[in-house]
């Protein structure tokens, strides 16, 4: 009976003991892990501050050496500017001469051209074409300007006609200084040839017929010369 009773006994204390072992078996090796994973995430640890530090070593290198490149590039910048702008000033000289030699040139060339066929074509719009030339003796009271006027012609084209007359003024003497006048036609009273027919029959307003010949009331005699100016 005694024996029985010491045989589980003994049993139970080697259950109990491995359990224990392999409790401190893990705790071993848990150790050993964190102590290996320690020691390499220490190794690791100044490889990884050194690359930072290279990384902004090479930053700081970098943001130092773009301002050399740059102060280095802003004289040959200056320079080429300075030349631009000096090639970019002296082009105008050179544009803006010869405009002013092709001018010159041209204006003796051109200028009597223009001055003769100014001169010519006022000559032309000034005097009319056809018609008669008479002669009017200048009375008293009368102007160079009131005998334009009489015959419908104007000052350009009495001048035209009369190139004598220098001064209009003094080289008009009454009774005397006979003008050229240009008239388009010398009509003859006919029997029933009232102004007013007349002046119908050339184109003519009946107040320019009593003006050319120095009439103040509608009448016109038989056989008389009536002047009929230019309309």
């Amino acid at each position: 009976m005694a024996e029985k009773e010491k045989k589980p006994k003994t049993g139970s204390k080697q259950e109990i003991d491995y359990p224990l072992i392999l409790l401190s078996f893990l705790m071993v090796v848990v150790g050993v892990l964190i102590f290996i994973g320690y020691d390499y995430l220490k190794d690791d640890a100044p490889s990884t501050t050194a690359i930072i530090a290279d990384a902004s070593g090479d930053a700081s290198s970098g943001a130092e050496s773009t301002p050399a490149i740059k102060d280095k590039a802003t004289p040959s910048a200056e320079k080429s500017s300075a030349k631009t702008a000096g090639s970019t000033k002296a082009e105008p000289k050179s544009v803006a001469k010869k405009p002013e030699s092709t001018v010159r040139e041209n204006k003796p060339a051109v200028a009597p051209k223009e001055k003769e066929k100014t001169t010519s074509t006022a000559k032309m719009e000034s005097l009319p074409s056809g018609g008669k030339t008479i002669t009017h003796t200048v009375k008293s009271g009368e102007t160079f300007s009131s005998i334009a006027r009489r015959y419908n012609l104007s000052n350009a084209a009495l001048k035209s006609l009369n190139p004598q007359i220098k001064d209009e003024a003094k080289d008009l003497k009454s009774n005397v200084t006979q003008l050229k006048v240009r008239v388009k036609a010398i009509h003859t009273v006919g029997p029933g040839d009232i102004l007013s027919k007349v002046a119908t029959k050339y184109g003519v307003s009946k107040s320019l017929i009593m003006s050319a010949n120095g009439k103040s009331r509608d009448y016109a005699a038989r056989g008389e010369n009536l002047i009929i100016p230019f309309p």
